[in-house]
C-alpha cells in the first residue's frame, strides 16, 4: 500500500493493520523522532527558571518545573504530557509563577502554595523536636 501523505513510499504492514496509512519517513517528519527537541527545551526552561538546582534543597538531580502557587493539576488537565506546557512557557517568554524543584521536594510540596508548604515544613520540624522521628511511616497531619 502506498503512503497517503507522500504517495510514493510503501507503508509498513504494522501500520496498515492499525489503519495508519503513512510511511516511516512521513511519520518521522510529522511526529518527530527521539524527543531531542523536547529534552533541549526542558533544559532551557530549567536554566531559565533556576540555575540548574532545586530551589529548596540545592540538589541537581531529577529536576522538575513546579507551579509556585500550586494549580499545576488544573493547568495540566488538557495536556497529555509536559511537552505542551514546555512549548507554551517558551512561547510566552517564560512567565513568572514557576520554579525548579527536585523530584523529592516537588513531591513533598504537592499542590500547596509556597506559604502553606513552609508552614507544613515548620510543623514537621516542630513535631520532630517534640517527639522525635517515629519510623519510616510517620507524618504530621495538615
Amino acid at each position: 500500500m502506498k503512503c497517503k501523505r507522500c504517495g510514493e513510499r510503501q507503508v509498513p504492514e504494522f501500520r496498515v493493520r492499525r489503519h495508519y496509512y503513512i510511511c516511516n519517513h512521513c511519520h518521522q517528519q510529522r511526529y518527530g523522532g527521539s524527543g531531542a527537541r523536547r529534552k533541549k527545551l526542558r533544559l532551557l526552561l530549567l536554566e531559565r527558571y533556576g540555575d540548574g538546582r532545586c530551589r529548596y534543597c540545592g540538589s541537581q538531580n531529577d529536576l522538575q518545573l513546579d507551579h509556585v502557587n500550586g494549580g499545576g493539576k488544573l493547568e495540566r488537565q488538557g495536556d497529555k504530557n509536559s511537552t505542551r506546557l514546555f512549548r507554551r512557557l517558551w512561547a510566552a517568554g517564560c512567565p513568572p509563577g514557576y520554579q525548579v524543584l527536585c523530584k523529592q521536594c516537588n513531591f513533598a510540596k504537592r499542590d500547596l502554595t509556597e506559604d502553606e508548604f513552609f508552614a507544613w515544613i515548620e510543623k514537621v520540624h516542630q513535631h520532630h523536636e517534640e517527639t522525635g522521628p517515629q519510623g519510616p511511616g510517620w507524618s504530621v497531619e495538615q
